[in-house]
């Protein structure tokens, strides 16, 4: 169908993407001397460039690039990439397509991280009340969210609670 070929080369424009960050932070492949992070902060004004004409695609990227910007501990330039990966699927796609939930995923992470509790709790409500409604086709974020709650749970002492959303997790998982 026409909708899976769009999706295949989705795909492949974002693996080609990803690949070209990678293939750039190489010393052995690139005439730059620079580093990941570097990369992924740049990336922001390359993705405008390069798939401004492409909103899905340069959305998916914003959340790749976001995801890892967590990972690395940048997490202020990561719920900013997460952010305007939610902006740009706005009105593009349904709230409970995979790909906003997991932008907010990304922004409940990054709260998270710095100690934004309450931020990071809305977040992760909107979140559930979106994989609650498909827990099927959302299932990984639903694993997902789980497990950020009951660590968000634990971090504020509501050691039962955390508990319970764990076993909850571990659960769902069987």
């Amino acid at each position: 169908t026409a909708m899976a070929v769009a999706e295949q080369q989705r795909s492949q424009q974002v693996l080609a993407f990803v690949t070209s960050i990678f293939r750039d932070a190489d010393p052995y492949k690139s005439t730059q001397r620079t580093n990941l992070l570097s990369l992924l902060v740049g990336s922001r004004a390359r993705l405008d460039r390069e798939f401004g004409e492409q909103p899905l695609v340069r959305a998916e990227l914003l959340i790749v690039v976001a995801e890892t910007l967590v990972g690395v501990q940048q997490e202020v330039k990561a719920e900013e990439a997460a952010a305007a990966a939610l902006a740009a699927l706005d009105g593009l796609v349904a709230a409970h397509h995979p790909l906003p939930v997991r932008a907010r995923l990304t922004l409940v992470e990054a709260h998270f991280y710095r100690d934004q509790f309450v931020a990071a709790r809305q977040q992760l409500q909107q979140v559930l009340r979106l994989v609650d409604a498909d827990p099927i086709g959302l299932g990984p974020q639903r694993l997902a969210a789980l497990s950020l709650l009951a660590h968000l749970q634990v971090e504020e002492n509501l050691l039962d609670e955390g508990e319970r959303t764990g076993r909850a997790a571990l659960q769902w998982l069987e």
